[in-house]
């Protein structure tokens, strides 16, 4: 994992806690990329952590972009887990979203940083105002 886990590929992540059956809804979820490791650290013997924990970042194949991260604490003898499992979902935020999208609009466009701001706040207002 990177030194901080909220960043992946130099982007700040959101992340959002769930449960382990939520974990399992999302990771069995039909896509049509699979899922793969993106990042994971195995510290059985707790050089890094203090104690044993597995964490492992998971996301689409085709691309870096983080969908699963979970952590496990394993005891030092074999034996039941230390601490229950944990698991968080990626979410990005409206921010987050729209930074995204002015990136690619501006990157795409010939429209200056502006108003590719603007268009990207003007497309997301636009999709949350729909109705599903």
């Amino acid at each position: 994992m990177p030194d901080d886990p909220a960043r992946l590929c130099g982007q700040a992540l959101s992340w959002r806690k769930i449960t382990c059956r939520q974990r399992e809804e999302i990771f069995t979820l039909e896509r049509e990329e699979a899922l793969r490791p993106l990042s994971s650290c195995t510290d059985l013997s707790g050089e890094y952590h203090g104690e044993p924990q597995m964490d492992i970042t998971w996301g689409l194949t085709s691309t870096d972009t983080p969908v699963l991260k979970e952590s496990r604490y394993p005891s030092r003898d074999g034996g039941p887990d230390r601490k229950p499992c944990e698991h968080w979902e990626f979410y990005m935020t409206d921010e987050d979203l729209a930074e995204k999208m002015s990136e690619l609009i501006y990157n795409r466009t010939q429209l200056v940083e502006g108003d590719a701001d603007d268009l990207a706040w003007d497309l997301l207002n636009m999709v949350k105002s729909r109705p599903l």
